[in-house]
């Protein structure tokens, strides 16, 4: 009896190796499908939300305009010289007010010839470089008799304009001409900008702006 019980056993042994090779398979199988399953989630992702995106621009947003500016200040020939010559002068003389500015000759050179009322209404003259970049003589101080203080002091009151405000205001009829005299006077009572313009074809324009407002008053 004891040498036919090893075959019985090989029998079975032969079984059971099947179904472990079985069931390892069907774990292989499992771990590559679960292994696919991973590699796949990425492309499977939602796309981004679309209100990650840049926001539009304002509505209201637009570009500078390029429209040139009407008046004469930004194409007068010698405008922006002018202005930097009457500054120059009211800092050499402190607390002084500018009423009149021309261009004149000293020594063959071009210079600015600028007058400036202090706050007694008194009187005194700066010449300045044509470019209006510095002093080049500073006259002594005239002193008035009271009318002409008066005068002097009721002309400074009453214009709401500086001599700045006032390169500003003229019309584009002297744009791109010179500037040879700004004056502040008075008009039939009204308190005026004068302006002397050396225009750009040729000829000279004269120029009355009121002094309180800007208008102008007269252009020929």
């Amino acid at each position: 009896m004891g040498p036919l019980a090893s075959p019985l056993v090989r029998s079975h042994v032969r079984p059971l190796r099947r179904g472990a090779v079985t069931v390892a398979g069907l774990a292989a199988f499992a771990l590559v499908g679960c292994g696919a399953d991973t590699t796949e989630s990425p492309a499977t992702a939602p796309a981004p939300s679309s209100s990650t995106s840049a926001p539009p621009p304002p509505a209201d947003s637009a570009a500078p305009s390029s429209t040139p500016s009407a008046t004469a200040s930004s194409t007068a020939g010698n405008g922006a010289a002018l202005v930097a010559a009457g500054k120059t002068a009211v800092a050499e003389v402190s607390g002084s007010t500018l009423v009149s500015i021309e261009t004149d000759t000293d020594g063959g050179t071009t210079v600015w010839e600028v007058q400036l009322v202090n706050g007694d209404g008194d009187e005194q003259d700066v010449d300045v470089s044509a470019d209006g970049a510095s002093v080049v003589r500073t006259s002594a101080l005239d002193r008035q008799d009271a009318g002409d203080r008066r005068e002097n002091l009721a002309r400074v009151a009453g214009a709401k304009l500086d001599y700045a405000a006032a390169v500003d205001a003229l019309p584009s009829t002297v744009a791109g001409g010179t500037i040879s005299e700004l004056k502040l006077d008075t008009d039939r009572g009204r308190v005026v900008w004068d302006a002397e313009v050396r225009a750009a074809g040729g000829g000279e324009r004269e120029v009355t702006l009121d002094a309180g407002t800007g208008d102008v008053i007269q252009d020929r």
